[in-house]
């Protein structure tokens, strides 16, 4: 989720020793003495290593925490405290009392973060200090338009509906021919099933996101987007592999998202529902019809679910992609007709977002892409580091916003998970 600046989500940050630091990330030490500690409700603080490390090594959920004099302190938290006596005895010296901070869900991070990128003038705190609550701006629409075409050309023995990128670069795309059967297994004319398959001329308008990253040679999709005046569909790229929706309770191997429906009250407000699909046996793809209402609101927008993939070799590549209808099958009167019906619906927005380098894309990593409505811009916006940072520190560098008509935004945020999913694609509703 994302938060505004000044919620009620607190971030400190804690000086500690290397050698104690050490004992914190094996688990020896699970409980953190200090002469001082934070008035106000904390959710999570950042270890930072001091000298010769001098970084952000890790983070911790704060759990109770217990004033009492040093001896009592000592006598309670020896065992759990992973320091001497003689060094707990200087600590207090001076000291009537302290505090005893139970640490809870340490996270030790894959690349530690030199705390000098996001304040110019750190100065490492004697005790702590609150930091990043002012929020950080992440690198925003990292981004650039592809054009692509699309059409309806006649051939033998009917017509063919083509969609492409005249972009030159692409000079080995592959040539995908889409059965169409029961409904497009490509997502990039899965939008365009209403109008192929029922004749509805009420496409909407189609946006496309594709992503590029270290080791893809052309740009994959990752989802395709219907905006229509008080709708907006999203629908997920199920790419080559194996789709599975997941809840609070797990796995749903029978329910996998087919797309998210999110609708616009009178009042402004956001309702999100969600359609499956479920796979045969024989791997096509079938439509079931199964609604999970959700009304998610935070500061900034409604969230509106997370798409895991395991792998790039799961997702679709930009390409040619076709479908041959028969003649008597062609969804208006004439060809003229229907090239106009696909080509006004077709936006010039195509995002093709590049992942940052530092993103660990490998068998030990997946890639989470998260979406949320908003009716603000980012111009304006913080986002906390706790509420973003949940894992390591390059787990999300990049926000992307999508403009839609009458003040509606898609953001997308990318985040790199620690450890792999169960099934190729696995989308998640709760946040």
């Amino acid at each position: 989720m994302l938060h505004k600046p000044g919620s009620k989500f607190n971030n400190v940050l804690l000086s500690v020793k290397p050698e104690y630091v050490e004992k914190i990330l094996c688990g020896d030490k699970i409980i953190e003495f200090r002469k001082q500690v934070w008035k106000n409700k904390v959710s999570q603080v950042f270890v930072y290593s001091t000298s010769p490390v001098r970084k952000i090594v890790a983070s911790f959920v704060p759990g109770k925490i217990v004033k009492d004099t040093p001896k009592n302190l000592w006598d309670k938290y020896e065992k759990e405290s992973g320091i001497n006596k003689d060094d707990f005895k200087h600590y207090f010296s001076n000291s009537s009392f302290g505090y005893a901070i139970e640490i809870n869900n340490v996270k030790q991070f894959i690349k530690p973060m030199d705390p000098r990128t996001f304040k110019t003038n750190f100065k490492a705190p004697v005790n702590f200090c609150y930091f990043l609550n002012e929020g950080i701006l992440l690198r925003k629409n990292q981004y650039k338009n592809i054009i692509l075409e699309i059409d309806c050309e006649k051939i033998k023995d009917g017509y063919r509906i083509k969609i492409q990128s005249p972009m030159d670069v692409f000079s080995r795309c592959p040539v995908i021919k889409e059965k169409g059967i029961p409904f497009s297994e490509h997502p990039l004319l899965r939008p365009y099933d209403k109008f192929l398959i029922n004749g509805s001329p009420d496409v909407g308008k189609v946006f496309n996101v594709f992503i590029i990253f270290n080791g893809i040679v052309l740009p994959a999709l990752i989802c395709s987007i219907v905006v229509t005046k008080k709708r907006i569909l999203v629908l997920p790229a199920w790419g080559s592999g194996e789709v599975n929706h997941s809840n609070k309770n797990g796995l749903i191997k029978e329910s996998p998202i087919a797309h998210v429906t999110i609708d616009e009250n009178a009042n402004g407000e956001y309702k999100i529902h969600y359609t499956g699909a479920t796979s045969t046996n024989k791997g096509k793809k079938k439509k079931i019809f199964t609604e999970k209402k959700l009304k998610l609101k935070n500061d900034l927008g409604v969230y509106v679910g997370t798409l895991g993939i395991n792998g790039v070799e799961f997702l679709d590549p930009l390409g040619i992609i076709y479908r041959d209808i028969k003649e008597d099958d062609l969804p208006r009167k004439t060809i003229d007709e229907v090239n106009s019906i696909l080509q006004s619906s077709l936006s010039g927005l195509n995002h093709l977002i590049k992942l940052p380098p530092e993103f660990q894309w490998d068998k030990e990593h997946h890639l989470e892409v998260s979406f949320a409505m908003a009716k603000k811009g980012l111009e304006n916006g913080g986002y906390l580091l706790d509420t973003i940072m949940s894992q390591d520190p390059i787990a999300v560098e990049q926000l992307n916003m999508i403009e839609l008509e009458s003040g509606r935004n898609l953001l997308i945020t990318f985040r790199m998970g620690i450890g792999k999913l169960d099934h190729s694609f696995v989308w998640k509703t709760k946040k």
